[in-house]
């Protein structure tokens, strides 16, 4: 099991406890079948030809950790910055794709959400891992 900080990942108001969550990995055709970072670099980059390769090599390393990193019951810390919270979730299947009308499409990890939310000024000195924002 790994504890992952999910940035940039916005609940729903209306909150089940079994949902679909929304990953912030933009809206990028189904990678999910990729089955080594060269061959997902390679796709992306076929998808992408004007972006230059250290730009390919951020997305395919966030692409990547998404979907091939998190896995069932690894547990998922999401900051809610306007509320100064982090909610808590834990996978429960793989990352899928989601297909949506008109061709596009996200992607979307199973959890179940807690309903416990923590305020951040409870992690003290190691709050900044809650409110600083990593770019992958």
């Amino acid at each position: 099991m790994s504890v992952w900080v999910l940035h940039g990942v916005s609940l729903p108001e209306a909150r089940a406890a079994d949902m679909l969550l929304r990953l912030p990995l933009g809206e990028e055709e189904d990678f999910t079948d990729a089955v080594s970072m060269p061959e997902l670099r390679q796709r992306l980059k076929a998808r992408h030809p004007e972006a230059p390769p250290e730009r390919i090599n951020i997305m395919a390393e966030g692409m990547w950790r998404f979907t091939h990193g998190i896995g069932v019951e690894d547990i998922l810390a999401m900051p809610q910055p306007e509320e100064e919270m982090v909610a808590f979730a834990q996978a429960t299947g793989a990352v899928r794709y989601v297909a949506e009308e008109g061709g596009a499409g996200h992607y979307a990890l199973p959890v179940r959400l807690f309903a416990a939310r923590v305020p951040v000024e409870k992690f003290g000195r190691r709050a900044e891992v809650f409110t600083r924002r990593r770019h992958a």
